[in-house]
This record gives structure tokens, C-alpha cells and sequence, in this order.
């Protein structure tokens, strides 16, 4: 073998791993392509690439507490991201954890106004959250920025059935006043 042939030979071999993990990636496998890509890792070669790559795995394998911290180590090298960002905003709502979300998609809100896909994600996570009153002005924004946008009317429908919904509990809990006794409705039998 020629002097340096091994060292070759091995980087050749996870050069495979992460095509192949690629290619199961594009298969929709994503376990068979995280398995692959964790084998890439060892080789060390565009390791943050290949990380991303097995924190995407993860997230679309719906393996959302790995993804979410290997997304939140990948944040730490790159925290202006907004591709990670956005990823692990919904990470963290894909794993119920909307009030980090929120926190998130208010972020990329202000960072990128001119964006109305994370707007609508800051609403929809709002208002999955059930924060109807925190929906609304981001919801006012979004009819005067974007109007536009197909989800306006969606959102509004979910305000709307959240706000009935709110007066029916209010109107189920209230207390129930027994009538009094002394009005002047009759009583049955009358009395003798």
C-alpha cells in the first residue's frame, strides 16, 4: 500500500457513510440515514455538516428531544442562524413546548419583518398554545402587512371559536342562583 493509502481508504469509507445516509435521507429513512451519519461523525471531515445533517435526521424522525438539543449545539456555533432557528423554534412546538417556540418565532419576527411565514408561525403557535390575547396584535400585523396571506382567515375562524369557547366555560361555571323563596312566583302545592 502507498505511504498515506490507509488514511485514504478510511476517509473514503465516511465519505460513504454520508452518501449514503443522504441517500436514505432523500428515501424518506431517516433512522437508516442518522444511523449512517452518526457512522460519518467518527470521520471527522466537515463534522459540523454532517452533524446538521444527523440533527435534521432526528427532527424529521420526529425524535424531537435529541434534534432539539443537537439543534441547540448547533445554535451555539451559529446563534444569527434563522434556518436553526426556525428549526428549533418548531422543534420545540412539535414537542410541546410552545412557550419556547413563541419565544423564538417572536425573534425571527423582529429580526426578519419581512417575512410573513415566521409571522404566521409566531401566530399559530399562539394560538395552539391557546394565548388568543397574545395572537391578536401579531394577527393585526399580519392582516396589514400581508394581507394577502391564505392563513388570515384560518386564524381568525380560531380566535373566533376560542373566544365562544371561553364565554360557554364562562357562562358553565357561573354560579347557579337558587330562586328566592320569598319572590313573588308561587309556591307548589300552595300552601294551607
Amino acid at each position: 500500500m502507498l505511504p498515506g493509502g490507509k488514511a485514504a481508504v478510511v476517509g473514503n469509507i465516511y465519505s460513504e457513510y454520508l452518501n449514503i445516509g443522504d441517500i436514505y435521507f432523500s428515501l424518506e429513512k431517516y433512522d437508516r440515514a442518522a444511523a449512517c451519519y452518526e457512522l460519518a461523525l467518527d470521520g471527522r471531515s466537515n463534522y459540523w455538516g454532517t452533524y446538521y445533517k444527523l440533527a435534521r435526521s432526528r427532527a424529521m424522525n420526529s425524535e424531537w428531544d435529541k434534534a432539539g438539543r443537537m439543534y441547540g449545539r448547533l445554535l451555539e456555533r451559529d446563534p444569527d442562524n434563522m434556518t436553526l432557528l426556525s428549526s428549533k423554534a418548531y422543534i420545540c412546538a412539535m414537542s410541546g413546548d410552545a412557550a419556547g417556540a413563541a419565544e423564538i418565532y417572536s425573534s425571527l419576527v423582529s429580526r426578519q419583518p419581512e417575512s410573513s411565514e415566521y409571522l404566521e408561525d409566531y401566530i399559530a403557535v399562539l394560538l395552539m398554545d391557546g394565548d388568543v390575547e397574545g395572537a391578536e396584535a401579531p394577527l393585526a400585523l399580519l392582516r396589514r402587512d400581508f394581507p394577502d396571506s391564505a392563513n388570515i382567515r384560518k386564524f381568525d375562524s380560531q380566535v373566533s371559536a376560542a373566544i365562544e369557547e371561553r364565554k360557554k366555560d364562562a357562562d358553565a361555571s357561573a354560579p347557579q342562583i337558587p330562586p328566592d323563596p320569598d319572590s313573588s312566583v308561587s309556591s307548589y302545592p300552595p300552601e294551607q
